[in-house]
């Protein structure tokens, strides 16, 4: 998957992303690929109101409070709050967003939330999405990230820069992934003066070869998420991955000592500010 810069960065991005704020229409550059029968089309090509279509394949956001219930049940929404603040998922992902000074609750009805605390010098982001694909013929979609950490001293020289790739496999139920995609990351400065990190996604329905060798959940039935290559220097599956057809998207974030910070959301979520 190549590398993307689609989108420019919103600088200064305000605590509480509010559904109806104003933000700068990002440069959208359209690029596709067809490799034989694997189709990948970069985020923003295809956008209809909200939702983000490359081929079969549809994304979607979710607002915070959404994404945290479907994690918690399948049988989300959630009516009782006591369900959702008692709950592991919530605890966890509400300690970090305190990190950066963000109370969780208070943006349970957007659709994602960043703060840069400069004291603490701690960034924080967070949102989720929905995917969808009716003809897929498999009971799960695959995805494949690749992280780009940057580090920059005071003059903007680069004093450490790593790649690290992910591949992830999600059950899915009727062509729709049966609870969000989390996107979270919380980092500190860690001795750089500036950090610039970038996510390049791409989903899809395919398959890898030897590891999910049928059209059917090839792991535990009660297991909805199958952590195929954690983080690593290594490219690993993340170069196997057979895609039948699929939906490739970005975002990005940077931060600095002086207090300085900026997002770039995939369309898809811009759309639904």
């Amino acid at each position: 998957m190549g590398c993307m810069n689609t989108q420019q960065a919103v600088q200064n991005m305000p605590t509480k992303l509010m559904p109806n704020a104003v933000i700068p229409k990002s440069a959208i550059q359209k690029k596709r690929q067809t490799r034989s029968l694997i189709t990948a089309v970069w985020a923003g090509a295809l956008t209809l109101s909200t939702l983000s279509y490359a081929g079969d394949m549809r994304l979607s956001p979710m607002t915070i409070r959404s994404g945290i219930e479907s994690q918690i049940s399948l049988q989300w929404p959630l009516e009782n709050n006591k369900a959702i603040y008692n709950s592991k998922h919530f605890s966890h992902d509400s300690n970090l967003a305190e990190k950066a000074g963000v109370y969780l609750p208070q943006y349970f009805g957007d659709f994602a939330v960043s703060d840069y605390d400069a004291k603490k010098k701690q960034f924080f982001m967070l949102f989720y999405n929905m995917a969808e694909a009716q003809t897929c013929d498999r009971d799960y979609f695959i995805q494949r990230v690749k992280l780009t950490k940057t580090a920059f001293d005071i003059n903007g020289k680069v004093i450490k820069k790593d790649k690290q790739y992910l591949v992830e496999i999600m059950k899915t139920h009727d062509g729709k992934m049966k609870r969000g995609d989390r996107h979270i990351k919380r980092y500190s400065l860690n001795g750089a003066y500036t950090r610039h990190l970038s996510a390049q996604l791409e989903i899809g329905c395919g398959e890898i070869p030897e590891l999910t060798p049928t059209q059917a959940w090839p792991f535990s039935p009660s297991k909805l998420y199958k952590l195929a290559q954690d983080y690593s220097s290594q490219r690993g599956l993340y170069d196997q991955i057979d895609f039948t057809f699929s939906y490739a998207y970005s975002y990005s974030f940077m931060f600095s000592k002086d207090g300085n910070h900026s997002v770039t959301w995939p369309e898809f979520v811009n759309n639904a500010m």
